[in-house]
């Protein structure tokens, strides 16, 4: 009778998982859309982040804050404090636990549902890829980043845009990071009183006030 070595079945079968578990992250990762310079630099600045930094310990918050129930933030602080940065590590950290995420400028939120108006696709399936819960068959993500929303307009229609994303994806449960250099006194204006309302309901705003990230 042949010998069934259990032990080598299982060692090959756990190599073969940790394979496609390893192509899967890599491909979340891939698709992030996160700008190259915060996207390469993002295993180097967490590994050797001082542990006891108001940066660090923000991310960790961060971190376990987002656990797919909708959570929403927004991060302000001056230029040059590590809120993209910290963005992307945070993006790296969700892919690492095979969740997807999605980076976007807001300038180019916007010009992509404008692309929309020449008949190029709709506003409204925009919306609701950014929005959806992801699945096999669709783009979505469970975290969504819109990074330098202070270079809004600030016309109705964006502001209506914005709405929507961050509203249904609260509505299903997906977490949204919102990042400004606005001062905190002009968030509710720049970014609007509902969505501030979410943040205070599920996540927050953290003022980044610590030293310069780009300083030596």
């Amino acid at each position: 009778m042949e010998t069934v070595n259990t032990k080598s079945q299982k060692s090959e079968t756990q190599s073969a998982f940790d394979d496609v578990t390893t192509k899967r992250v890599v491909g979340m990762w891939n698709r992030t859309l996160l700008p190259e310079r915060h996207k390469s630099a993002a295993k180097e600045v967490y590994d050797q982040a001082d542990r006891d930094s108001m940066w660090f310990v923000t991310l960790e918050y961060l971190t376990n804050r987002v656990c797919n129930k909708g959570s929403i933030f927004i991060l302000t602080g001056k230029r040059g404090v590590g809120k993209t940065q910290m963005a992307a590590c945070l993006a790296r950290l969700v892919c690492l636990g095979q969740r997807d995420a999605h980076y976007l400028r807001a300038a180019d939120l916007y010009l992509c549902i404008k692309s929309t108006f020449d008949g190029d696709g709709s506003e409204t399936g925009l919306i609701n890829q950014w929005s959806v819960k992801p699945t096999g068959s669709n783009n979505g993500c469970q975290l969504l980043i819109i990074d330098e929303l202070h270079d809004r307009s600030g016309s109705n229609w964006e502001d209506r845009i914005l709405n929507q994303i961050v509203d249904r994806r609260y509505g299903n449960c997906l977490d949204t990071v919102l990042i400004t250099n606005e001062t905190r006194p002009n968030i509710a204006k720049t970014i609007g009183p509902s969505i501030v309302s979410r943040a205070d309901e599920t996540g927050g705003i953290i003022e980044c006030l610590w030293d310069s990230f780009r300083s030596p």
